[in-house]
């Protein structure tokens, strides 16, 4: 996997350098397709757990699309930057980042990537010990990729509420979880268990 990475990030330098002589494409076509590179070169920096390289290269990417407007972009490369943030456990700013996602997702009824905010914002607040966010962010994901039928995330976000009732039994969200999962019955925390580990 190191390999690959630096593969790629050798192949995502090589593509700034080759853009950035293209005379042929218009300025914005141009930023765009850096954009794209800073934001991937930021993955890789992220997966080979280069946190300052990948905030760098996503925040290159973010201003472009703050520039040309790109909305819809800004939202992807704050999810990258608030997992960066989440891993040095910087909470505000990986809360900030998360949110302004989630709003940009709201705003564009991008109902998946919803899912997928709700859960780092769940994450952080888990981290935080603050648990009544941390239920709510986890079963807003839940319904989402219950909604669209994502039976792996749900079974994700399923165990991070497990994990989280484990730390801070709350026996009051057991009735709406166990809605979620379409057996409005009044249930136990083993029952509800049991039915998270038949899933």
């Amino acid at each position: 996997e190191s390999k690959q990475n630096e593969r790629a990030k050798a192949i995502y330098e090589q593509s700034l350098s080759t853009i950035s002589g293209l005379k042929s494409i218009s300025s914005q076509t141009r930023a765009s397709f850096n954009a794209v590179t800073y934001h991937q070169l930021g993955i890789v920096a992220q997966e080979q757990r280069q946190w300052a390289q990948a905030e760098q290269h996503y925040q290159h990417a973010l201003a472009i699309y703050i520039e040309f407007n790109d909305r819809y972009s800004q939202a992807r490369t704050y999810i990258g930057l608030g997992r960066v943030a989440e891993e040095q456990q910087e909470r505000l700013q990986a809360e900030q980042y998360y949110q302004q996602a989630l709003a940009i997702y709201i705003e564009y009824n991008e109902r998946y990537w919803q899912a997928t905010t709700y859960h780092g914002l769940g994450r952080v607040a888990e981290e935080h010990q603050q648990w009544t966010q941390a239920y709510e962010h986890f079963s807003r994901s839940l319904a989402i990729y219950i909604e669209y039928e994502e039976k792996e995330n749900a079974d994700i976000a399923l165990r991070s509420l497990r994990r989280l009732w484990q730390a801070h039994p709350d026996d009051a969200v057991l009735t709406p979880l166990a809605a979620l999962l379409g057996r409005g019955l009044m249930i136990g925390p083993a029952d509800l268990w049991g039915m998270v580990n038949s899933r």
